[in-house]
């Protein structure tokens, strides 16, 4: 699939719904879209591509029907993340870089979690900051101005289904955030805050954030039908602000 047949068929995932909220639903396989300059792609990333060593997952946030939280070093945690190791800082230097369509993009890998009779669950909520400490541990006001917002060109949420790629350990979605908007130094720490459930409420484990590191791992097959260049080393095969 070429360059212009990769952007259209992005652009077909969305849906406006009766009160204007962007929806970008990725609940068919290699379903991907654009909300705000970000790129999301559904993946079907193995036990076998997300093993210690290639991936570090770097927050986890658990709770029924709504849950939020940001990863951090600092304890006891604000939202709901999970304390344990699981919930770290990350600097800019580790999140990898790749190219789609002669874009530069960061990447982070979600794997979700609910229950396989009741699969959906919405990604409400996704502001990026950039911060000289890695253990905040109070409020969202504490970061700061997001870098990047999901909610930044307006309101909108990404559908997911966990049963195309159920289990946990596993990866189901990418989501691509412009290089260009990561302008502070590589030392510095990067936080990711994430809001899931008000439109599918979550309801099994913990959803989990993650960068891929370390060994050479494949190239995901949807990428490639996308037609996506990667850089480096990177390559394929494979989860709240309350109401």
């Amino acid at each position: 699939m070429g360059v212009a047949a990769a952007l259209i068929a992005g652009s077909l995932c969305f849906s406006p719904s009766a009160h204007a909220v962007t929806v970008l639903d990725l609940t068919t396989a290699a379903s991907s879209g654009f909300i705000n300059g970000a790129f999301f792609l559904q993946t079907d990333l193995d036990h076998n591509a997300t093993g210690t060593g290639v991936i570090d997952p770097f927050v986890r946030i658990q709770r029924s029907v709504s849950e939020q939280g940001y990863n951090t070093d600092g304890r006891p945690t604000f939202y709901n993340e999970k304390s344990d190791p699981h919930t770290h800082s990350i600097q800019l230097k580790d999140v990898p870089t790749l190219t789609i369509n002669s874009i530069v993009y960061r990447e982070f890998l979600l794997d979700i979690d609910q229950n396989n009779n009741s699969p959906l669950l919405s990604l409400d909520e996704l502001q990026i900051f950039l911060k000289n400490t890695g253990d905040i541990k109070t409020n969202l006001a504490s970061l700061g101005i997001p870098i990047f917002d999901l909610d930044g060109a307006g309101e909108a949420y990404v559908k997911m289904n966990y049963n195309l790629n159920p289990g946990n350990g596993k990866g189901d979605m990418f989501a691509y955030i412009p290089n260009s908007l990561f302008t502070g130094s590589d030392e510095q720490y990067v936080y990711l805050y994430s809001q899931f459930g008000l439109n599918y409420a979550s309801n099994a484990g913990f959803e989990e954030w993650s960068i891929r590191r370390g060994a050479p791992i494949p190239e995901p097959s949807s990428l490639s039908l996308l037609g996506v260049g990667l850089l480096g080393f990177f390559r394929r095969k494979k989860k709240t602000r309350d109401t």
